[in-house]
């Protein structure tokens, strides 16, 4: 365990040091290389993708690898009753025919999720660090240990978020059709270009009821959404081939049992609230971007947090939401951080609580996750 505290505690400084200096740039053959950005995606390729059994799917993935090695193996990569999506079959079998170790297919997986990541965050390179920060310190790093692939479409559904503020649709369903290629529940945002831009929750008190409804009545609600309204939803979806594996359960959630009132879940409402309580404040500073698309992704994957316990394709289709919350966090970070004087004295012990209850989410989830920690390498 004290190898683990020490791999993740060294990620996370490195990374936050890479977006610190996210701009810096050296002269190579008088063309300006940015350095630090080719270091961040360097380290967090290498500690990644040469990790070994971290994250539930890590087996599963690598026997599907070894599997596919056969000379009999069909394009479509496959597990047993399960098969994977064409784009994650390309890299299967793009290392497979050379006989390739079973670590390039995780390196090249960690190569996609940090060059798209990369490639979102250099449109708000002035929150670079905090972006960083953030992104380790949340579950949606631990969900890219564990949900591979769709954590990688969740990535590259990031760069796709500007033609929904464009209102460029052609782009973006072009977007969406290829990001299914390697991912196919990404099908389900298409529908949210429509309404994502709009001001859903313009009222920051009903999105707070919201968040509070379903955090309090997260038991009753669940068992009335699947044991009264859809008691047979979850029986259909596993009886479909096609979704079976989207159904499967990610052991992320801390504590083990979903349906639990753990220190987790009262960490997230914390920073829900916050992040609820500051958004007129944030759209005022921030007016020359359009904050309701992150908002209004974040709002209902906050709500679907606490109430999709009881089903796992929820919890599935929930990923591409409430995983927005380190980008919501970063930017009330750093108007946190731009504020100067008297009038924004709290606004210091505000900052000392995001980083003191983002570090204790991250050290509750190396010492209680279930399939996050140890740490090893290959």
């Amino acid at each position: 365990m004290i190898f683990s505290v020490f791999v993740y505690l060294t990620f996370l400084v490195s990374l936050v040091f890479c977006g610190r200096y996210q701009n810096y740039r050296i002269k190579f053959f008088d063309n300006p290389i940015p350095s630090t950005g080719i270091l961040l995606i360097l380290i967090y390729t290498l500690v990644v993708g040469l990790r070994y059994d971290v994250g539930v799917d890590y087996l599963l993935y690598k026997e599907t690898y070894l599997n596919s090695m056969s000379p009999n193996a069909d394009f479509i990569a496959r597990n047993g009753w399960s098969y994977f999506e064409p784009g994650f079959s390309a890299i299967v079998y793009a290392f497979t025919r050379y006989k390739a170790h079973f670590a390039w297919l995780f390196i090249s997986i960690a190569f996609l999720q940090i060059l798209f990541l990369y490639i979102f965050s250099k449109r708000y390179s002035f929150m670079s660090m905090w972006l960083c920060f953030f992104f380790v310190t949340s579950f949606t790093f631990f969900d890219s240990l564990n949900g591979m692939r769709q954590m990688t479409a969740f990535f590259m559904f990031l760069c796709t978020l500007r033609f929904v503020e464009q209102r460029r649709f052609f782009p973006f369903f072009l977007s969406i059709v290829c990001i299914s290629l390697f991912h196919r529940s990404i099908l389900i945002m298409l529908p949210f270009y429509f309404v994502l831009h709009l001001r859903m929750f313009s009222n920051k008190k009903i999105s707070a009821v919201l968040i509070l409804l379903s955090f309090a009545l997260s038991g009753p609600i669940n068992y009335l959404l699947w044991n009264v309204l859809f008691p047979r939803l979850g029986e259909l979806l596993s009886a479909l081939d096609d979704i079976s594996y989207f159904e499967q359960r990610d052991d992320l959630t801390l504590p083990k049992d979903t349906s639990s009132l753990g220190l987790a879940k009262f960490i997230m409402l914390g920073l829900d609230l916050l992040i609820v309580a500051n958004i007129n404040r944030m759209k005022a500073f921030y007016k020359s971007l359009n904050l309701d698309v992150f908002y209004n992704l974040h709002v209902i994957g906050s709500v679907l947090y606490f109430i999709s316990g009881s089903s796992l394709a929820l919890i599935r289709v929930n990923m591409y939401f409430v995983n927005v919350k380190f980008i919501m966090l970063s930017f009330l970070m750093y108007m946190l951080s731009s504020c100067q004087g008297r009038k924004y004295s709290w606004d210091k012990c505000l900052k000392l609580f995001l980083v003191v209850i983002s570090l204790m989410w991250f050290f509750n989830a190396i010492f209680r996750g279930a399939k996050n920690a140890p740490f090893q390498f290959i």
